[in-house]
């Protein structure tokens, strides 16, 4: 039987610079890309999913906006990719969602989820959530919704069993970069609206790419547990080929 393959949304949910930075001073601090999202998106078209990406933030969408997009596109899966600043803004636009399309099947990710696994489905809004690194277990979580499966033994997967929330073991870190294709940058509408902090570039348009995965270091600021102490690099030959994207 051939299943049928569900159509997915992957958003970067609409959050402010009062949000981000706690000042609208926060201009300063740059716009870049969410390579998250974009990352997901390029694998996901890799397995052959219908899917397409929206930095609602950069774009200053509302969750009117993303529930309109989701209609038009007829998406049966919902990605929202989460900071922990930004997760009350992730719940705002699931409930939106699940008030608009209840059918929706809503699935949260990012580092928010990474370093705090059983909070975000305390909230009834969000059907899934995914933590560490999200390509393959967001791919696995898709074949099973597909073919109506049990989400038990997806690794990486947080779920709802009998009213309570399960949290699976880790899936083990993508051990090689260069099988990962380059985020999808063709998903972006206007490189224009991206900037680094200010004297961080020499011109515009800019994109950031992501040539490494990991950090084995211990910084007391900073959430690694998405991609883990495991430092892991693309191979200089595939960071000349990303980079070459940006240059036809």
């Amino acid at each position: 039987m051939v299943l049928t393959k569900p159509r997915v949304l992957l958003v970067y949910p609409p959050i402010s610079k009062m949000d981000r930075y706690g000042s609208e001073l926060g201009v300063f601090g740059g716009k870049q890309i969410p390579l998250g999202v974009f990352c997901l998106a390029a694998y996901l078209r890799q397995q052959g999913y219908s899917v397409q990406a929206v930095d609602a933030e950069a774009r200053e969408l509302t969750n009117d906006d993303l529930v309109a997009e989701l209609r038009a596109g007829s998406y049966d899966v919902l990605g929202i990719s989460s900071t922990t600043v930004a997760f009350h803004r992730s719940l705002q636009l699931a409930q939106a969602v699940k008030a608009a399309r209840p059918e929706t099947i809503v699935v949260i990710g990012g580092p928010h989820v990474s370093s705090q696994p059983d909070h975000p489905l305390q909230h009834e809004a969000f059907d899934y959530a995914v933590r560490n690194e999200g390509e393959e277990t967001l791919d696995e979580l898709l074949q099973r919704i597909a073919d109506h499966g049990d989400p038990r033994g997806v690794r990486g997967l947080i779920y709802r069993q009998n009213g309570q929330i399960v949290v699976n073991p880790c899936r083990p870190y993508i051990a090689d970069l260069d099988t990962l294709p380059f985020p999808a940058y063709d998903m972006l509408p206007d490189m224009r609206i991206y900037s680094p902090p200010p004297f961080n570039f020499k011109r515009l348009p800019v994109a950031n790419i992501m040539t490494s995965r990991g950090c084995p270091n211990a910084c007391t600021f900073c959430e690694n547990t998405t991609f883990g102490r495991q430092f892991r690099m693309r191979s200089a030959e595939s960071i000349v080929a990303n980079l070459s994207i940006g240059l036809k």
